[in-house]
């Protein structure tokens, strides 16, 4: 009895799981999160990669059957929901992804997001609002907010938070002109109900957040591009695909 009881749990757990993901396509399309690049190796970390580790972490994720596909055709649902993707995105607004990363991604053809914190601009190691002006106009980029001093949704009040994403768009509005403003990058990925509530009923068209499909799931009140930290050096993209397939419960690559 206990194990058939035990069995039954499991399997619950494993559909919630897949149901969890399932809006959007979320177990076929992967968001790939990076930061800053550099061509010291003294540098590398976590969030810090070089040119050649961004080409070959792409390289090797195409190698695993998965087609680039811009932010702007997930949110259109222009895709064939019966084939995999991935999504590069950036935060915060380096300058290295103008300056390190755009040359790999325009020599490979693959679209990426930039997800701006608009107190950052022409900060040292920062776009100046000219550079972000450039990666707008690009046929390789397109940019959104990050909020505008990346502050965290869950340790502030919502009215703070909302006031704080509300400069971001302003600010993004009056330099780069009237444009499609409608996602944010939820900064550490930390996001509330009610803030996520609140900017759906404003329009915002989608959320980029990196939590366990579980949170997704309670909160969920947007759509939603769920993503993975691509570590500066040595990343096996097998290993963090199969993450998020196994997180969205769907079959692993062997």
């Amino acid at each position: 009895m206990r194990k058939r009881i035990l069995s039954s749990i499991l399997v619950l757990l494993f559909l919630l799981c897949a149901v969890s993901c399932s809006g959007g396509d979320q177990g076929n399309v992967i968001g790939l999160m990076y930061h800053h690049l550099t061509e010291n190796p003294d540098e590398i970390s976590a969030w810090v990669t070089t040119p050649e580790e961004f080409r070959q972490n792409l390289t090797d994720i195409l190698a695993l059957g998965y087609d680039p596909l811009s932010l702007e055709d997930y949110i259109a649902e222009n895709y064939d929901p019966a084939a995999y993707y991935f999504i590069v995105t950036f935060d915060d607004g380096y300058r290295s992804n103008l300056t390190l990363a755009e040359p790999v991604l325009r020599e490979m053809g693959i679209p990426a997001a930039i997800f701006a914190v608009t107190a950052y601009m022409g900060t040292p190691h920062y776009m100046t609002w000219e550079d972000l002006e450039a990666a707008q106009a690009s046929d390789v980029f397109t940019v959104y907010s990050h909020t505008h001093t990346h502050l965290s949704a869950t340790d502030v009040t919502v009215e703070e938070f909302l006031a704080d994403e509300d400069t971001a768009r302003q600010e993004l509005s009056a330099h780069l002109g009237e444009g499609k403003y409608n996602v944010l990058s939820y900064p550490n990925g930390a996001f509330t109900k009610e803030s996520m509530k609140e900017l759906t009923r404003r329009g915002y068209d989608l959320f980029v957040i990196q939590d366990r499909p579980a949170s997704y799931r309670e909160n969920r009140h947007g759509r939603i591009l769920l993503r993975v930290n691509v570590p500066g050096e040595g990343a096996d993209m097998k290993e963090i695909v199969n993450f998020h397939r196994k997180r969205c419960g769907i079959r692993e690559i062997p």
